[in-house]
């Protein structure tokens, strides 16, 4: 499906924002990187990957996949670099990566294609220094939904057979969400503008579809899966995604799902922490303080392997 003009508009306003945004931080970090590898090794910039690392470290490390976030339709890689820097100089390597967009793509595209991305971390593991038994996945916003989604299809054949996907053969050592978005129930019923826009770019038709609904809203996947102890980060000023994160902290409460659950707080009268903090101001001592607790969070799961 081909996007519309307002995709198309979305697109090139994040671009042009997200690239000013960040070239006035310029932001540094002491780690080495190799750029835009590609993954399936078709050529298409959505299938490449950033691989940061500690400079000058030849140590196996844990690995944490990347996948950023975006409403589902929109940005790249580099809005995530900044974090990427960030967790490689704490010392992870991190592979930041790109991912079809939809409505070009839909979410059994998208999961097949991020599932690729995890077995070539599995099977370049010896030659990049990654754990083959830490491999860890996070995203942010959208990014978080797709990694939430992963940590299901991981645990569970029958989604491995919806999806068409193939488990890693070490499992994964951890899943962590930054203010996520975890179903799309609410938009397929929905009468408001965002969820007519998701049922058009995502839903992609299939709003009635309800195996399909169910099989890519986390809330609706806990019946169907061991679901793994998962790190859900959030702030109650994020005005997007903020009630959604706490009532999928709520739900695995109520279902017996394993997981930290963080809130974070501006420390500055002057500063609001907005919608995936941790990613779009990485400098900001609220984002290290939870980019830090990811990290540490991650450690302590590959501690128990």
């Amino acid at each position: 499906m081909k996007p519309g003009l307002l995709v198309r508009w979305t697109r090139k306003k994040q671009l042009k924002d997200n690239r000013a945004h960040f070239a006035a931080k310029n932001l540094q970090y002491s780690v080495d990187v190799q750029k835009d590898l590609n993954y399936m090794g078709d050529g298409s910039p959505f299938h490449t990957m950033d691989i940061y690392g500690p400079r000058g470290s030849d140590e196996v490390l844990p690995v944490i996949l990347l996948i950023h976030g975006g409403g589902y339709v929109s940005c790249e890689k580099f809005i995530n670099a900044g974090q990427a820097g960030f967790l490689a100089q704490e010392g992870a390597r991190v592979v930041n990566v790109n991912y079809s967009l939809q409505p070009e793509a839909d979410f059994i595209d998208v999961m097949r294609e991020l599932f690729c991305a995890l077995h070539w971390i599995e099977q370049n593991a010896a030659a990049q220094r990654f754990d083959p038994k830490g491999i860890c996945v996070s995203g942010d916003s959208g990014g978080g939904h797709y990694a939430l989604l992963i940590a299901a299809i991981q645990n569970s054949p029958y989604l491995q057979e919806y999806f068409g996907v193939e488990p890693l053969a070490a499992g994964l050592c951890g899943v962590a969400a930054s203010c996520p978005m975890t179903e799309l129930r609410t938009a397929a019923a929905g009468r408001d503008l965002t969820a007519r826009f998701l049922r058009k770019n995502v839903l992609h038709g299939r709003e009635k579809d309800e195996t399909f609904i169910d099989n890519i809203s986390i809330p609706y996947l806990l019946d169907k899966c061991e679901y793994p102890e998962v790190f859900l980060l959030t702030t109650p000023t994020d005005p997007e995604l903020y009630a959604e994160a706490k009532r999928l902290h709520e739900t695995f409460d109520a279902k017996g799902v394993r997981h930290e659950y963080r809130e974070y707080l501006s420390q500055s009268p002057e500063r609001t922490l907005g919608h995936v903090f941790n990613v779009t101001d990485p400098e900001w001592p609220e984002s290290i303080a939870a980019n830090r607790e990811l990290l540490a969070w991650f450690r302590g799961r590959r501690a128990l392997r």
